[in-house]
């Protein structure tokens, strides 16, 4: 099919304009469709379909979190990347082969000053067993908060089960068992005497939502208050099951 030459286009100007008006007049029937079809529905159905689109807008931004997070692993991969190259090109300041099964401890503090955190991924020695740690180990050692988060508290932390697990054991590290059970997250949860329970400090619960995002990277400051409103109203529920003991009466 011969395809309309330029002269041809400008022979015919009235049937261009024709269309161009058609299109508009059909926009605006559409637009006249769409908000009938919402005039028609219940405020009920309304209702529920913007809170569908809320869900989803929800869903957008958790999926936009994990790719922020994906950008910026990729980035410490590319700079752990060149950081070994540049040790396999022979620098002087960097050991030019790494021994995978006898790196000392003095390796270790030799590597500490040119490490960052997107080379941190780099296996370090063990002082205790002089062999290479787990990487999950190393990744402990990124995030160490010494006011509240210390490398002996991550230690007994599992930071690879889920985001509720590593949660319940940085709670069981900071706070004895009676403080969590006497304890809320907002200060507005009141016990069984009628009298508020105090909130956690402001500051001590930002530490545990950052360390726990640094492992879990997709994890929501609501859902993981979430999970520390559980711990504690596990641990008060847990407290009065325990049984007193029986009060000793003046004789």
């Amino acid at each position: 099919m011969r395809r309309k030459t330029k002269a041809k286009r400008v022979l015919d100007p009235g049937n261009e304009e024709e269309k161009q008006q058609d299109e508009e007049e059909g926009g605006e029937e559409e637009g006249t469709e769409e908000s009938d079809y919402l005039l028609s529905r219940s405020k009920s159905e309304l209702i529920a379909m913007v809170l569908c689109m809320q869900r989803e807008m929800e869903g957008l931004r958790e999926q936009i979190r994990c790719l922020t997070a994906c950008g910026k692993l990729a980035r410490n991969i590319e700079a752990l990347i060149e950081k070994t190259q540049t040790w396999a090109s022979g620098d002087d300041s960097m050991p030019a082969a790494l021994d995978m099964q006898g790196v000392q401890t003095g390796g270790q503090q030799a590597l500490t000053p040119a490490a960052t955190p997107a080379a941190a991924v780099v296996q370090q020695a063990s002082p205790r067993e002089g062999i290479l740690t787990e990487p999950e180990s190393q990744r402990k050692r990124l995030y160490v908060l010494p006011e509240y988060i210390t490398q002996d508290l991550l230690d007994n932390c599992n930071t690879t089960a889920t985001a509720q697990k590593l949660t319940n054991d940085l709670l069981r590290g900071l706070y004895e068992r009676e403080c969590l059970a006497s304890h809320s997250i907002s200060g507005i949860v009141y016990n069984k005497k009628g009298s508020p329970k105090p909130a956690l400090p402001a500051d001590e619960v930002q530490t545990v939502l950052r360390t726990v995002q640094h492992f879990f990277p997709g994890k929501t400051d609501a859902e993981i208050k979430g999970y520390i409103r559980q711990k504690l109203q596990n641990e008060a529920k847990r407290l009065r099951r325990k049984p007193q003991p029986p009060e000793i009466k003046d004789s």
